[in-house]
């Protein structure tokens, strides 16, 4: 990421000295001076392209193992998983603890919340040494159909939060089914219920107990904050929509 810095200052400073120069001449008579100036700072803009398309391709966006890429053109789309995807037997195993039986669970192929939620986990990652500290959480929406959070510009919003909550107004997660499929989970009319879960960058996390708060507490003898919060082994909160991404959606009965 140190490539990044080096390159953001060497831009401000590309866009400075040309803004000298077409400061300096633009209203100069003599026409040649204005000339020479122009073709100049066209040169430099063309030496510059080149190095922006070479740091655009470092930013290329990775994506999690299984996209499909077929549906690259395609905002969102939903690919059903097969039970012999291991990731399937991860979600099974928990929710067999609540002796859930799964009907089919979705990867959520969903391109901008994908791309806003990688940048921040980078950096994320980039603050922590390297560690985004990212987990396969669970959320439930109860009310809300999960296609509005999988649809929506904004995916997980924290407008929607309750300033009531536990600790405050966050968007809530939590590690087991036990929590988000008791009175959490979305259910459907015909007696089918559906949870996410979701990966979320946790980077890191306070103990805390505000239930007013609105963004992680900072950190002591710093002026920086923490990523998360977390209250006790049941349940994390984070208070940006772009630390979460809704991976998979699962539809289940019991």
């Amino acid at each position: 990421m140190e490539d990044f810095k080096d390159f953001n200052k060497e831009l401000l400073y590309f866009l400075n000295e040309q803004l000298k120069i077409y400061g300096g001449y633009a209203f100069t008579e003599k026409e040649e001076v204005y000339v020479l100036a122009l073709k100049s700072i066209i040169n430099d803009i063309q030496k510059m392209a080149s190095k922006i398309v070479v740091m655009t391709a470092k930013c290329k966006v990775e994506f999690p193992n299984g996209w499909d890429h077929a549906y690259d053109n395609q905002d969102v789309t939903l690919i059903t998983i097969s039970n012999a995807d291991p990731i399937y037997a991860t979600i099974k195993a928990e929710m067999d603890k609540v002796q859930a039986r799964i009907i089919q669970i979705h990867r959520i192929q969903a391109m901008t919340l994908w791309r806003r939620y990688y940048y921040e986990r980078l950096r994320v990652s980039e603050i922590n040494n390297g560690n985004p500290n990212e987990l396969l959480l669970i959320h439930g929406t109860r009310g809300t159909p999960p296609e509005v959070i999988y649809n929506g510009k904004e995916g997980f919003d924290m407008m929607f939060a309750h300033i009531g909550g536990t600790r405050g107004g966050g968007i809530y997660f939590a590690p087991y089914s036990s929590y988000s499929c008791n009175g959490y989970e979305y259910r459907l009319p015909n007696n089918q219920s559906q949870v996410f879960f979701a990966k979320v960058t946790l980077g890191t996390v306070a103990e805390d107990v505000d239930a007013n708060r609105l963004m992680p507490p900072v950190k002591p003898g710093t002026n920086m904050r923490y990523d998360s919060v977390r209250n006790g082994p049941t349940m994390y909160i984070v208070y940006s929509n772009s630390k979460a991404y809704p991976m998979y959606l699962v539809t289940y009965t019991k």
